[in-house]
């Protein structure tokens, strides 16, 4: 969702909206190379303001967008200071569309990405979402051993992604149940 002030927020939550979704994406130091329309403090305070609001925090962001690693540590302990329930992991993956030319990201590299996600935010539903795919093809079961216990079905913003028919049968595959409630 949107940048959103604490009276906005507020109206959702009377309404009847329980949690709000906005991505840091990336860190403070490396947000300026990917967006230029807003800045990385915008984001922030609408994290901000959902809390103020009273509504639960669904954050995270994109590895694999040319970040360093200091970059990486910098944006999970952002996301650490704003405590999100659920916390998106997406991994980039190249697109005509758009003006980044990273290479897509190792299974190590993108692991890494994973254990250190899980280091920094201990008690957040960790959710793989965009870019897995591509990165892991059918091998996707060390994710969840590295700390994912949740997965975005159908497709993404620029790639399409597996049916859920799919990702259910993959995840009963791998020895895994499936939540029948997000609490």
């Amino acid at each position: 969702n949107g940048i959103a002030d604490v009276e906005s927020l507020v109206e959702l939550k009377n309404a009847g909206i329980a949690s709000y979704n906005h991505n840091l994406e990336t860190s403070q130091n490396f947000f300026p190379n990917i967006c230029t329309t807003h800045s990385f403090e915008e984001r922030f305070q609408t994290n901000e303001n959902a809390r103020i609001a009273g509504l639960g925090l669904c954050c995270g962001g994109i590895f694999g967008m040319g970040e360093s690693w200091q970059d990486r540590m910098d944006f999970l302990y952002a996301l650490q200071t704003l405590n999100p329930h659920t916390t998106p992991i997406n991994f980039f993956i190249p697109n005509p569309a758009l003006p980044l030319t990273q290479e897509i990201l190792t299974q190590k590299e993108a692991l890494e990405c994973v254990k250190l996600a899980r280091e920094y935010l201990p008690n957040a539903r960790l959710m793989i979402a965009g870019g897995r795919e591509r990165v892991f093809g059918e091998e996707q079961k060390t994710l969840f051993e590295c700390g994912i216990n949740a997965v975005v079905l159908g497709d993404y913003l620029t790639t399409k992604g597996n049916t859920p028919k799919e990702e259910v049968e993959r995840i009963k595959a791998y020895g895994y149940g499936i939540a029948k409630s997000c609490e």
